[in-house]
């Protein structure tokens, strides 16, 4: 045993039936590269809401008059949001579960 020389590692590479898959240089995108185009899609997409809804608003101007739009209340916009409403959802399964089970009402 001794140390290969260069010709004879290029001879060995040259020969190997492996090393095309090895020595080929593959640009792929990676997890955090693909989640981060998602997410940009994602904010993109709600600006486009928001410039919509902008853009209904200013709609509603009507012969110089303006309406006046009754502002959300704060549980109107909490509810919107998918994981308060998951939550709460969650929240009132577990209590009525709760309940029926001290009550002696449930699966059997």
């Amino acid at each position: 045993m001794d140390i290969l020389t260069p010709k004879e590692i290029d001879s060995l590479v040259q020969n190997s039936d492996i090393a095309r898959f090895y020595n080929e240089d593959v640009d792929r995108e990676s997890a955090y590269e693909m989640l981060k185009k998602k997410m940009e899609a994602a904010d993109e997409d709600e600006h486009r809401e928001k410039i919509e809804e902008q853009k209904r608003a200013a709609e509603k101007v009507t012969g110089g008059r303006t309406r006046t739009t009754k502002e959300k209340s704060l549980v109107e916009e909490v509810t919107k949001n998918t994981m308060v409403r998951q939550v709460g959802r969650t929240i009132f399964r577990e209590l009525t579960r709760g309940l029926l089970g001290a009550l002696g009402i449930g699966k059997r």
